[in-house]
């Protein structure tokens, strides 16, 4: 049986009551609210003050902005995030506006601990940016590559470039590395190969030729089996390949 890289986050399920001016007056727990939170041992006079002050210390959105929010007629659902408390827990809320009454606002909520997976998050970008790295996907029915956040970094392409289509790509591509590249990708495309590993000069930013190498494999099919998406990892191996070359 496949393990999921991460086990699943927390999820704790809630409901509050909110008065006219956006003030958290009640709040029960439905299911794994204070477990989720880290406060499994809370009291019950301490737990509107503890969930307040989530909030609180927020400068992004306040209870009562939430509130406003879910009234306007441009939104059912609101979702926010928050780092909170010591332990910087990174934790996904999202609210549903149930019911008016009177005065006072009836909201469903759920919270989620996102913090174990931000933590992978940013481990997995250390490691990218210490190997000199990007990711990217290929859709082969758009023929456009879109590219991961360490792209304008590692790749000397550009800023603000996270997309490219691949009549451009070939056009950057070294001429002497141009039909085995192209051929690589075809090779995925019409299924021959699974996984490609390939080494291919293309020209940056700066009108240099920048070495990479390119790990790529097929990551979807349609229903018939066909292709349709190919993801892969390109490393800039520039300064191994220009000192090698001029050892020899």
């Amino acid at each position: 049986m496949k393990k999921d890289l991460v086990a699943h986050p927390p999820v704790g399920f809630f409901s509050l009551m909110i008065d006219s001016n956006g003030e958290l007056r009640e709040i029960k727990e439905i299911h794994a609210l204070w477990a989720t939170l880290g406060q499994s041992d809370i009291k019950k006079p301490n737990q509107l003050s503890y969930f307040s002050s989530i909030f609180r210390q927020s400068s992004r959105k306040s209870i009562s902005a939430i509130m406003a929010e879910l009234q306007s007629k441009k939104h059912d659902a609101v979702s926010g995030y928050f780092t909170f408390g010591l332990e910087q827990k990174f934790l996904k809320f999202d609210f549903v506006l149930k019911e008016k009454t009177g005065t006072f606002l009836n909201v469903l909520g759920s919270v989620t601990d996102l913090t174990d997976i931000s933590l992978i998050s940013i481990h997995y970008q250390d490691v990218l940016d210490a190997a000199q790295a990007y990711t990217w996907h290929l859709d082969l029915q758009k023929n456009e590559a879109v590219f991961g956040p360490s792209f304008t970094q590692h790749s000397n392409y550009g800023p603000g470039k996270l997309s490219i289509s691949l009549t451009d790509w070939s056009a950057i591509l070294h001429p002497d590395d141009v039909a085995h590249a192209n051929q690589a990708v075809q090779d995925l495309r019409t299924g021959k190969k699974r996984k490609v590993v390939i080494e291919y000069r293309r020209r940056d930013k700066f009108d240099k030729w920048i070495w990479l190498r390119v790990h790529a494999g097929v990551s979807r099919y349609d229903f018939d089996g066909k292709p349709i998406e190919i993801k892969g990892i390109s490393f800039n191996i520039t300064a191994q390949r220009d000192g090698s070359e001029a050892k020899a």
